[in-house]
């Protein structure tokens, strides 16, 4: 990615409880490499159980002051208890150190068939499981993990929350709200950009919906093998993951909750679809 990234923009409204119970957390990260400021998400989530708190994915070391902050306001004194990690780049395992430095009884969980190369001095915190494994953290809440029906490494894992049924997606379905700036760049932006101020809005509460170029061109940039598959199978598995775990809210590492699956859902069938026509 070609743009800049000198700091954590201002979110005052993260962390945000998107349902009950289950938080959104981490930092917009601010581009200098535009006529306007624009920001992109690095999201990361907790889910606070009645007997165990889990955290999914740690936002990059560069928002690391914000996710702490974040933190400690949703704990609120607890400890956090398991900690799954999407897949070992920057934005989703960056901070994998520092929390297991902040937390020590913090389990680490998912496939982490090669995290022991990234961080060798945690093995002994780490717990490798197989794809569909649920963990019961009290009160209803039970976390599973999927495998990445759209993934962009193989390690990469998905979530599912059952309770509240939210699924996270990481990487997958991500779409631009800022057309002009967007289409400027489109050379340059991998990610999907939002203005000040839209860091912590649903889909539903933005005043743009998704436009299909850009869903198409992000799509080819970051999930960059789109260019070459045809999608049709792979959304055939995503809807039949639907079906077996139905989400009322997305919640991706890259762009805003999604809480309105019926508009954004064609758009981005379609832009997969475009991406490999292309």
């Amino acid at each position: 990615m070609s743009t800049t990234m000198p700091g954590v923009a201002s979110t005052r409204d993260l962390p945000r409880e998107i349902s009950e119970g289950v938080w959104w957390v981490g930092a917009c990260l601010e581009s200098a490499a535009f006529d306007e400021p624009v920001h992109f998400h690095t999201s990361a989530y907790v889910i606070v159980g009645a007997d165990a708190t889990l955290m999914f994915d740690t936002a990059p070391p560069g928002a690391w002051s914000k996710v702490s902050d974040d933190l400690d306001r949703v704990l609120g004194g607890r400890p956090l208890d398991y900690l799954v990690p999407s897949h070992p780049e920057i934005p989703h395992a960056g901070n994998l150190d520092r929390i297991v430095d902040r937390y020590p009884g913090v389990e680490i969980v998912g496939d982490l068939r090669d995290y022991h190369l990234y961080f060798p001095d945690h093995v002994a915190r780490m717990r490798p499981v197989s794809h569909g494994t649920e963990i019961d953290l009290g009160g209803g809440y039970v976390f599973v993990l999927l495998d990445a029906v759209i993934e962009d490494l193989p390690t990469t894992v998905w979530g599912y929350e059952r309770s509240r049924k939210v699924l996270f997606p990481v990487d997958a379905l991500g779409y631009g709200h800022l057309p002009q700036v967007s289409a400027d760049l489109a050379g340059d932006v991998d990610e999907p950009l939002h203005r000040p101020g839209e860091c912590a809005l649903l889909t539903s509460e933005l005043d743009h919906p998704p436009a299909l170029d850009l869903a198409t061109h992000l799509t080819k940039s970051s999930l960059f093998w789109s260019r070459y598959v045809d999608i049709g199978p792979y959304f055939e598995r995503f809807e039949a993951l639907l079906r077996r775990y139905p989400a009322r809210l997305l919640a991706p590492a890259h762009g805003s909750v999604v809480d309105d699956l019926a508009l954004i859902m064609p758009v981005m069938r379609e832009a997969h679809r475009h991406a490999f026509s292309a």
